[in-house]
């Protein structure tokens, strides 16, 4: 691993070395992710379909959009109650 001098520059050399490498794995594995993504999509579309064969695709993605951003707003409501109930002067007291 290290390189056959030992040097700072040689460290260094190797260090930039292993960042690009893991750099590089970091890209596959989010390019193996977002595939799989889209497949669970694909599936969830295949799921829908055999039950409703009718089914108007653009309404169910406008569908899911509007839950991930319920969804979204809902937790960011409930982060900021539990910051607040955290920094309370009620809380305080009981800590």
């Amino acid at each position: 691993m290290a390189s056959r001098k030992a040097s700072l520059t040689g460290y260094d050399a190797e260090i930039e070395k292993l960042q690009k490498q893991i750099t590089k794995a970091k890209a596959e594995r989010k390019r193996y992710e977002d595939g799989l993504k889209q497949d669970i999509g694909n599936q969830y579309v295949q799921l829908l379909l055999l039950d409703n064969p009718d089914v108007d695709i653009e309404q169910v993605a406008k569908d899911i959009k509007q839950q991930v951003k319920d969804k979204k707003e809902l937790l960011k409501i409930e982060k900021e109650e539990a910051n607040s109930a955290a920094t309370s002067p009620d809380h305080q007291k009981q800590n």
